[in-house]
């Protein structure tokens, strides 16, 4: 059959299997796309390129799709990455690394190893095709560095999530949800780094952006206040963290409400640095009440022994 195709017939394929992931073919006809483009190559030598190109395109396709087979994913990115390193296309070689090592790092608890490498190559190649500021790149900084912080390796994270967080900002300014998340996630590798000092400069821009997209009572923006109260207090500054749980204590309960969980605890936690500070009010009121849950607790646990006898 694929010996009468015209070549044009068979370009034809190609394109459609490129564009794949702009159309809503399922998973069914992505694969059939697919080995008509695999089939077409084997026939038709010149057309190596194009096996490259509609292997990237369902595996694309299949990365997309919920409830798919991680094992079939990673079978199909494997030979999408082989046959772009056989076609030499950098363009290809590109897509099919990304392609490898989205499935090799997706879902897994314990990452692998290889994932992170083959992200690293993706990351070279498109820093060199596409730039440093390209959406692409940056995303895969962010995989990568993701990656890396799961797996441990924080100091090998921490200059990538600095680089993301900066491309972020210069692609989509500084108040925009991903330079938010690239800002947060870079506060998150400093802290476990023990750069307290630094992290909590990020979390100041997280917070101011975060009130400015979502409002001070969004769920975003009283987590990143809490957060960067908490690093204030790990580093003693009780009037710099004082400043930002009086604020945080209004904004829950003008959100949620003086009685709610959040109003609550965001109280507590001002009393804590109060305390922390000095403040001998606090300090005893705190230690009342920790007198008072204890002996709520022995009570608790004297009358379920009772119960149990």
């Amino acid at each position: 059959m694929f010996r009468a195709l015209p070549r044009l017939a068979v370009r034809a394929g190609a394109r459609s299997v490129r564009g794949i992931t702009h159309c809503t073919l399922d998973v069914d006809e992505a694969r059939a796309l697919g080995r008509f483009a695999h089939e077409a190559s084997k026939r038709m030598p010149a057309t190596s390129q194009m096996r490259a190109a509609g292997l990237n395109a369902i595996t694309d396709r299949m990365l997309q799709q919920p409830g798919v087979d991680a094992g079939e994913v990673e079978v199909r990115a494997r030979a999408a990455y082989d046959a772009a390193n056989e076609s030499g296309t950098k363009e290809h070689k590109m897509a099919a690394q990304r392609n490898l090592c989205s499935a090799l790092l997706a879902g897994r608890p314990a990452l692998h190893p290889e994932g992170i490498l083959v992200g690293i190559q993706a990351l070279d190649s498109a820093r060199e095709l596409l730039g440093v500021c390209h959406p692409s790149t940056v995303a895969l900084m962010c995989t990568i560095s993701v990656a890396l912080m799961r797996s441990g390796d924080i100091a090998a994270a921490e200059p990538l999530l600095r680089e993301s967080a900066v491309r972020c900002a210069e692609l989509w300014g500084t108040v925009h949800p991903e330079t938010l998340a690239a800002n947060r996630l870079h506060a998150e590798a400093l802290t476990a780094r023990g750069t307290l000092r630094e992290a909590a400069t990020v979390l100041r821009s997280s917070l101011h952006a975060s009130r400015q997209l979502y409002g001070d009572g969004a769920p975003s923006t009283l987590r990143a206040a809490a957060e960067l109260a908490s690093l204030l207090m790990r580093q003693r500054e009780h009037h710099q963290a004082e400043a930002v749980l009086v604020w945080l204590v209004a904004a829950s309960a003008r959100a949620h409400g003086r009685d709610s969980a959040d109003a609550r605890s965001a109280a507590l936690s001002l009393a804590q640095c109060r305390a922390a500070g000095g403040d001998e009010v606090y300090q005893r009121a705190l230690a009342v009440e920790t007198l008072q849950q204890a002996r709520a607790a022995v009570a608790a646990a004297a009358e379920a022994c009772s119960a149990s006898q």
